[in-house]
């Protein structure tokens, strides 16, 4: 169903306060070979167990003739904790996606939670999950033993 291109993986730090290094990963998604999605991962290296990961989905229209206002963002936090993990859908007008601009509209948790769009986002997410090997470490992540 969906098709992946994976785009770019870059990192940035380190970071003045802490030393960590991030890392910023980005997709596109189609559907029939038309543009459907775009995505984001960021997350801080060899420490997704502590501080989990963010995952940013771009939605709307795509192609010619068609602006920011066309498009819509949805965010979601990945955690880790020592007995589960997953997603939990954020404000994503209160994330640096809001900003991006590709996006006309960053919906608030409130418009995308018990709505049909949660349905497409998480549907998104778990090929995303399964799809892109940029990714892995956040995969891969563990929580880190309770004290």
């Amino acid at each position: 169903m969906f098709q992946f291109e994976e785009q770019t993986v870059t990192d940035f730090g380190p970071c003045e306060c802490c030393g960590d290094i991030s890392r910023h990963a980005r997709g596109l998604v189609r559907i029939n070979d038309e543009l459907y999605a775009a995505y984001e991962v960021h997350w801080t290296i060899q420490k997704v167990a502590s501080h989990g990961a963010e995952f940013y989905i771009i939605l709307g229209a795509w192609g010619e003739g068609t602006t920011a206002a066309d498009k819509f963002a949805v965010a979601l936090h990945y955690f880790v904790e020592p007995d589960r993990s997953g997603f939990a859908v954020v404000d994503a007008d209160k994330t640096s996606i809001s900003s991006n601009p590709l996006v006309g509209r960053a919906l608030p948790r409130a418009s995308v939670i018990d709505t049909p769009l949660a349905t497409e986002v998480f549907d998104l997410i778990d090929a995303i999950w399964l799809e892109d090997e940029n990714i892995a470490e956040v995969r891969d992540a563990v929580a880190p033993p309770s004290a």
